[in-house]
């Protein structure tokens, strides 16, 4: 598009252009500061989030959600089949990785060693449990122990909730929690989840698409 000349006057003078990184945001003033933050930023700084992005990519290259603090994109197996299987099925069906990101503004700070260090590091997973059946889908969701109660989670569970509810179709989504297990019950209630059934030992939960 840019290359065709749908651009701005500065990127029209400096054709032809190839596009090496990108952030996906659910609004457009969230997608203005994080560009004002981006133009602030070092050479260095810049270089080292198109390194982080280029290693994160796979062969077939799903959705990446970034949020403030983490990178969210579904993880591929070497079996998935683009050409036998629908790949928005292969979204629904993979694990997602969530993993704290570079964003550039550590190596702002003073103390600051290594900025990449931590970039791509695992911290947990979100998951589908298949395909939406009748404009439902389910989700799971689970961080590791050292990452709780830092609002990784639901950070990670919210965008990822936003990009299925901007699949075609998909008008609610539902989650099961232990009734014993009060952190990720807080997680869903956050999320405005409501609680639409209970077991034994489960609560089930209901989030409705807002029109």
């Amino acid at each position: 598009m840019h290359n065709a000349g749908s651009a701005s006057r500065c990127t029209r003078s400096r054709r032809p252009v190839k596009l090496v990184y990108y952030e996906t945001f659910a609004t457009k003033s969230e997608a203005l500061a994080r560009e004002a933050a981006l133009k602030k930023l070092k050479h260095d700084a810049k270089a080292k989030m198109i390194e982080e992005f280029r290693g994160l990519l796979p062969s077939e290259a799903g959705p990446l959600l970034y949020t403030e603090r983490l990178l969210v994109h579904p993880i591929l197996s070497e079996e998935s089949d683009f050409e036998e299987e629908n790949p928005k099925d292969l979204y629904w069906n993979a694990d997602w990785k969530i993993s704290l990101r570079y964003t550039g503004m550590e190596s702002l700070a003073d103390d600051a060693e290594d900025p990449q260090e931590d970039a791509d590091e695992s911290i947990g997973s979100l998951k589908f449990s298949g395909p939406p059946v009748k404009g439902m889908a389910e989700i799971s969701f689970e961080v590791q122990e050292e990452f709780a109660g830092q609002g990784y989670t639901t950070e990670a569970a919210r965008s990822l909730i936003e990009w299925a509810f901007h699949q075609k179709g998909v008008h609610f989504i539902e989650a099961e929690a232990e009734t014993k297990n009060h952190a990720a019950r807080r997680v869903l209630e956050k999320l405005a989840f409501q609680p639409c059934s209970m077991g034994e030992a489960t609560v089930r939960y209901r989030l409705q698409l807002r029109k």
